[in-house]
């Protein structure tokens, strides 16, 4: 297995060759090892692809820089997997871009950790 710091030394071309049916056996460790550059670029498939453990292993700096179609491709079983620093750190935009369904997948723990201006796009 590749180890979650030598992960980061792979490419985006390399990255985006990995299939919807291989993204799940990513360990949570080698997601959280991605750099904020390789997250730019997943497929938002590849996104919909992965397991709550490796959506809950994404780096907060790295959410950050997810469009808002990458945000939108979470599924509503994936949402609830997102700890509350990740919650916390959506921007507004990126809020406003979850789904009614996504939103109504929002824990109570999730909402309680959000920002007023975060609510007020929710």
């Amino acid at each position: 297995a590749i180890e979650a710091n030598d992960f980061a030394a792979i490419g985006a071309v390399q990255l985006s060759a990995l299939t919807t049916a291989q993204m799940p056996f990513l360990s949570g460790e080698q997601v959280a090892g991605l750099t904020t550059a390789q997250v730019a670029v997943l497929a938002t498939q590849q996104i919909a692809s992965l397991t709550g453990d490796q959506v809950a292993a994404i780096e907060v700096t790295d959410l950050r820089v997810m469009s808002n179609a990458q945000i939108g491709a979470f599924t509503v079983d994936q949402i609830p997997s997102m700890t509350g620093d990740q919650v916390a750190a959506l921007s507004t935009q990126q809020v406003a871009a979850l789904s009614d369904a996504q939103a109504a997948a929002l824990t109570p723990e999730q909402i309680q950790v959000m920002s007023e201006e975060q609510l007020a796009v929710l």
